[in-house]
């Protein structure tokens, strides 16, 4: 398909170590994106994280971010690239990370995400992994 996307997008992160064990984080980003003169999107985001660091053992994470696509035009068959994948409309993802080291050759992970995409469903993402290193 013959497209034309132009995009601007400003991304700002902060981050921020209150002690030496514990890391937050915070982003904003915005923008917009023109597909030649059928379709335009604003773009809009923000997240924030914190991290605690389990002293040589591991380390504990959260996430929660807020994304924003509003589509002006033709609002069909929006290329990927004008909306950065986002669908129209307000996307919420949040998750929760916990790393562990059990002896000096073996961590373990868990991982939780949950994504609410515009109108659609909640969907709930789990994993869990233990490495060892020979």
């Amino acid at each position: 398909r013959n497209r034309s996307v132009r995009a601007t997008i400003i991304d700002f992160d902060w981050t921020y170590r209150p002690a030496g064990d514990i890391e937050s984080a915070f982003g904003v980003s915005i923008g917009d994106a023109n597909n030649y003169e059928f379709s335009s999107a604003s773009l809009n985001a923000q997240r924030l994280s914190v991290s605690y660091l389990l002293r040589n053992t591991g380390r504990i994470r959260t996430e929660f971010s807020r994304e924003e696509a509003v589509i002006s035009g033709i609002s069909t068959d929006l290329p990927f690239e004008l909306t950065q994948g986002r669908i129209p409309g307000k996307t919420w993802i949040w998750g929760f990370t916990f790393e562990y080291r059990l002896t000096r050759f073996l961590e373990s992970s868990m991982r939780y995400e949950g994504r609410k995409e515009g109108f659609l469903s909640t969907i709930h993402t789990g994993s869990l992994e233990v490495r060892a290193f020979f």
